[in-house]
């Protein structure tokens, strides 16, 4: 009888103990493990009430900040990635030789050929950039679209063996295809540039969703093959004004995604420019998404504004060089943007707008001028 009471004591103290470490770790600040990057915002403490609507919104906040939260998220990562070989979260795949990829925004699907577009879909996309193009053209503003491709375009070839084309184009051939076709907007497609760049040296991440510096960098030259037939005067960096440096370090925004951002290195690929003239900036947060501007003395260059993702952060140094103005706002140029306020406290002589491959099915989904366009594309159609 008393073993019996013993293990039933022992099991409602184990349950007490296992209600109360977490919040009194919470409280406490008792997990000395560093709070993870997991690509999204935290939920924040909401406001005190007694409402649905607050118990709803602290057990959100509660999820993200329970106590010793950081400790079993690694515990997870170590049991599951060393011990099973899978992945801890259904948002990563894991890769050959150390390879992380993104399933997220149906990035996998993409690769596979499985994403299609319609061609009401297509259509739609190809006249919002035309009626932007044309817009742009009467103020004597140039336009740009570019769209970097998936880590899973450029390196399918490290994807487990499961991931296998079900067709021969993707959503991104047929798109390219149809802007070409039905509209004269200047597009960028980096993809051949980057793939014939990748024998020399990796243009993306092993362990996170981007391009690295180096690949940033081919792509900055693909940008601005277009930009200097516009403004001649203009000179297009080359690799031999860099010194390419390599350090390790810790693991990408994928690696923080599985919990193992301090268990799995990456060799960061870094240029650094050889002339005190080059124009570097250091220190650019891929996560504030509060515009961003770049200035330079020389009036002789043009101006810039750019709408963009997360993308273009590792860009913008290079391109910035070229521009005497240059605004980054992270956002997609849709019907809500204030478009006109904008281009005209700004002046460009350039827009650019950037929006990742696997981010065309939303952020393009947003801006459809066609039936009900806003009033400057309106009066610009009569």
């Amino acid at each position: 009888m008393k073993n019996i009471l013993k293990k039933e004591t022992t099991i409602a103290l184990l349950f007490l103990l296992a209600i109360f470490l977490p919040v009194s770790g919470m409280w406490l600040k008792l997990d000395s493990f560093k709070q993870l990057d997991e690509n999204r915002q935290l939920a924040k403490p909401p406001p005190l009430g007694f409402t649905t609507e607050f118990r709803s919104a602290y057990a959100r906040y509660f999820n993200d900040h329970f106590g010793f939260r950081s400790f079993l998220v690694r515990a997870n990562f170590i049991f599951k990635y060393y011990f099973l070989g899978a992945s801890p979260s259904n948002q990563v795949i894991l890769g050959k030789n150390g390879w992380l990829f993104y399933t997220g925004d149906g990035e996998i699907e993409d690769f596979r050929g499985i994403t299609k577009y319609d061609s009401k879909t297509l259509e739609k996309w190809a006249k919002t950039l035309e009626m932007k193009r044309i817009w742009l053209e009467k103020r004597g503003i140039r336009y740009l679209f570019l769209v970097p491709p998936n880590k899973s375009s450029i390196y399918g070839e490290f994807l487990p063996d499961s991931c296998n084309h079900v067709r021969e184009n993707t959503a991104l051939d047929e798109f390219f295809e149809y802007l070409k076709k039905h509209t004269r907007v200047t597009v960028v497609d980096f993809r051949q540039a980057l793939l014939a760049e990748k024998s020399k040296e990796r243009v993306y991440h092993r362990t996170n969703t981007h391009w690295n510096e180096y690949g940033a960098f081919i792509a900055y030259r693909h940008i601005m093959k277009p930009v200097v037939q516009w403004f001649p005067s203009l000179r297009i960096q080359t690799v031999d004004d860099y010194l390419i440096e390599k350090e390790i370090g810790w693991g990408g925004d994928l690696a923080d995604l599985i919990g193992g951002s301090e268990y799995i290195n990456e060799e960061y690929i870094n240029l650094k420019p050889l002339d005190n003239h080059s124009f570097k900036i250091e220190d650019i947060d891929s996560i504030v998404k509060s515009p961003i501007t770049f200035e330079q003395n020389d009036s002789s260059f043009p101006r810039a504004l750019i709408f963009r993702d997360s993308f273009f952060s590792s860009v913008a140094p290079f391109l910035a060089a070229h521009f005497q103005h240059s605004k980054y706002y992270w956002q997609a140029w849709n019907t809500s943007t204030p478009i006109e306020e904008i281009v005209s406290s700004q002046k460009p002589d350039i827009v650019i707008e950037e929006i990742t491959e696997r981010l065309l099915k939303t952020r393009m989904a947003d801006f459809n001028f066609i039936g009900n366009p806003p009033k400057f594309i309106a009066n610009n159609l009569r």
